[in-house]
């Protein structure tokens, strides 16, 4: 299930002052554990700057494709914050992470009249592909993703874990992208 956006914002309305920055996190990650080790002082000042309208988008990564996260988005995006808007658009600036980056990419292509996407920085985002994803090296994901669960505390491991369980699942390594969207992406 794709979670919803969410941020320091209390409601919709607030949204509408203004731009908004949206973090958007990449594979196996969560807005809190991506982003939440960025300098404090930084982070204060971002929220400054934007009035506090700073949200993010925890989405899942390997079992969903970036084009389905960012509908999930953008469905969000209608249902609640397009109708305080009355007629107005709203401005988003992205800070997008590896796989986060392909979301936010998504989102500006789905973005409906009331959503522009201002800017969008792109940290570390696989717009190659990474061929650790490639069918011929998924045993080399496995790999990582186990090395990963050993040496990555609290819930990163859980994510680590799941791709690790699915992979050992589909050990037919030729249909394991097929069942995995999101790596496959």
């Amino acid at each position: 299930d794709a979670r919803q956006p969410s941020g320091t914002a209390p409601d919709a309305t607030s949204l509408a002052g203004g731009p908004v920055v949206l973090f958007v996190h990449g594979t196996l990650g969560r807005t809190d554990h991506s982003f939440g080790s960025f300098d404090r002082e930084w982070l204060r000042s971002v929220h400054e700057r934007y009035h506090g309208r700073v949200i993010a988008f925890d989405h899942p990564t390997v079992s969903t494709s970036p084009a389905e996260n960012a509908a999930a988005f953008v469905a969000w995006f209608v249902e609640h914050v397009e109708p305080v808007l009355d007629g107005r658009v709203l401005e988003i600036d992205v800070v997008a992470h590896s796989r986060g980056g392909l979301v936010a990419r998504e989102i500006a292509e789905l973005a409906p009249p009331g959503l522009t996407i201002r800017s969008i920085v792109f940290v570390a985002t696989p717009n190659g592909g990474t061929p650790l994803c490639d069918a011929a090296h998924l045993g080399d994901l496995l790999d990582v993703a186990t090395n990963l669960a050993a040496v990555v505390p609290d819930n990163p491991v859980a994510d680590a874990l799941e791709i690790v369980l699915e992979l050992v699942k589909d050990s037919a390594v030729g249909t394991a992208l097929a069942d995995l969207p999101g790596l496959g992406a």
